[in-house]
């Protein structure tokens, strides 16, 4: 992990955006493990991609997202193998805008499996990333069960939600699409 967190320091320069998103991203993970089934390894996948998800932005504005899948594609990244950098990089692509399709050239590279890998933690990540819009960590922490053919989501804030709501709004629909259910807010509670 540690290379990750270098590139991240390296090119973003918005850090503790990243790390609050990793944080929620392992927190949903986590709550999720009954559904996902996913192992610990997948897991730090999705570490890696939430710290370098924004990189791209150092190159601009215009599909940050594409740019910073190059960047994970193009950096050393020791300890990782030329496989889990592909999947850490199609992970970050998918953190927002189009969501994961076989015509995308470095998605249809993948295994069945590991494309089925990368949809389940790029939904995590779109919601993490959502959940921090402002890139105030207003959301300090969440809890996620599912309940009436839905996922329900207790945050835990800082202030009021605003960006945050809006942010999960828009990045809701591959995780709907990917675990078979809507994924709502239904609390949130002062973090005080």
């Amino acid at each position: 992990m540690d290379a990750a967190i270098r590139l991240m320091q390296q090119f973003d320069s918005e850090p503790a955006h990243a790390l609050q998103v990793a944080k929620l991203a392992l927190e949903l993970f986590d709550q999720l493990a009954f559904v996902h089934g996913l192992r610990q390894s997948q897991r730090e996948l999705l570490e890696a991609a939430a710290y370098l998800h924004d990189i791209g932005w150092s190159r601009g504005a215009k599909a940050h997202h594409k740019s910073s899948m190059q960047m994970i594609l193009d950096s050393p990244l020791p300890g990782w193998t030329r496989e889990e950098i592909l999947l850490i990089a199609n992970i970050a692509r998918y953190h927002t805008k189009a969501i994961p399709k076989p015509s995308h050239e470095m998605f249809a590279a993948l295994s069945e499996a590991n494309q089925e890998i990368v949809c389940k933690l790029a939904a995590i990540l779109r919601v993490a990333d959502g959940l921090d819009r402002s890139h105030e960590a207003i959301v300090q922490g969440l809890q996620c069960r599912r309940e009436d053919d839905q996922f329900k989501l207790t945050l835990f804030c800082r202030g009021r939600l605003g960006a945050e709501q809006y942010g999960f709004e828009r990045k809701r629909d591959l995780f709907e699409s990917v675990f078979g259910a809507p994924i709502v807010i239904t609390e949130t509670k002062d973090f005080g």
